[in-house]
């Protein structure tokens, strides 16, 4: 686990260095609310294992809301970067009741950032919204603004908009890791556990310590309400690489709303745009 925790942290570098970004209140200002409070005692693997393995632990994943707010200091030499940012993920899937497909994918996110360095400081946002059949390809619309650039893209038929999503897709992909089907894997073996039961509601506190001195710890939170999970949270996510220093807080709750999507008129084709 301690590895796949370090796989997803570096997942987070690329995009807050390479855009800078400022938003309006709308449905991606709003917060993903889980309760992790409880009373909380000693428990095992064993016992988090054979509940999980009866749970339902899918579903969430066809709706959610996803925050994420954390921090990185990159340090070589003389030169120091910090920077703090935000994510906000609404992922919705259609899913065939028949062939247990998922039919249309959905996604809205956006990023702000602050970046303090030797050169000043900066801040601002990305917005991004995707659509479409994960068969065929999505349609990709991205709002950019920063001090120098303000651009409104779209990526259509097919065309390629893998600079701007390849890291928020990978970010996405790898919560699979935190949703895990049992606990059985030996990733696992060292982690402390908790468990807190109120009616029909079970929670999890994993604490996941370093393997390594280079390797990353956090304290996951399972949210279970009548053998379904309804949530988690990741505190205390930590890694230091020396020149790199990362933390990172994470909540996941259901979302079972409609993404509202703003009006794409303006958007021009993003394979015609030149961004420096």
């Amino acid at each position: 686990m301690n590895a796949k925790l370090r796989s997803f942290m570096l997942a987070l570098v690329i995009l807050p260095c390479a855009l800078l970004f400022a938003a309006c209140g709308d449905q991606l200002d709003q917060s993903a609310s889980i309760n992790t409070g409880g009373n909380y005692v000693d428990s095992t693997l064993d016992d988090a294992n054979t509940f999980i393995q009866s749970a339902d632990t899918v579903s969430l994943l066809n709706g959610f809301r996803m925050d994420l707010s954390g921090s990185m200091e990159i340090s070589s030499g003389a030169q120091y970067v910090k920077i703090n940012y935000d994510y906000s993920f609404i992922v919705k899937n259609t899913v065939d009741e028949q062939s247990d497909q998922v039919t249309k994918m959905e996604m809205a996110m956006r990023m702000k950032s602050d970046v303090n360095s030797s050169d000043g400081k900066e801040s601002g946002n990305i917005t991004a919204y995707s659509m479409g059949d994960p068969s065929s390809g999505a349609d990709v619309y991205i709002d950019i603004r920063t001090s120098e650039q303000n651009m409104k893209l779209k990526f259509t038929d097919g065309a390629d908009s893998s600079m701007y999503m390849e890291s928020f897709s990978n970010i996405l992909e790898s919560m699979n890791e935190f949703i895990p089907s049992d606990f059985s894997d030996t990733s696992w073996a060292s982690s402390v556990v908790r468990k807190a039961t109120s009616g029909t509601t079970v929670k999890y506190e994993i604490t996941i310590p370093a393997t390594s001195t280079d390797e990353p710890t956090a304290v996951c939170y399972y949210v279970f309400e009548n053998n379904a999970l309804q949530g988690l949270a990741i505190t205390d996510f930590s890694l230091n690489l020396g020149g790199l220093i990362m933390n990172v807080d994470i909540n996941i709750c259901p979302f079972s709303g409609d993404i509202q999507y703003p009006n794409f008129d303006d958007y021009v084709d993003g394979t015609t745009v030149t961004v420096d």
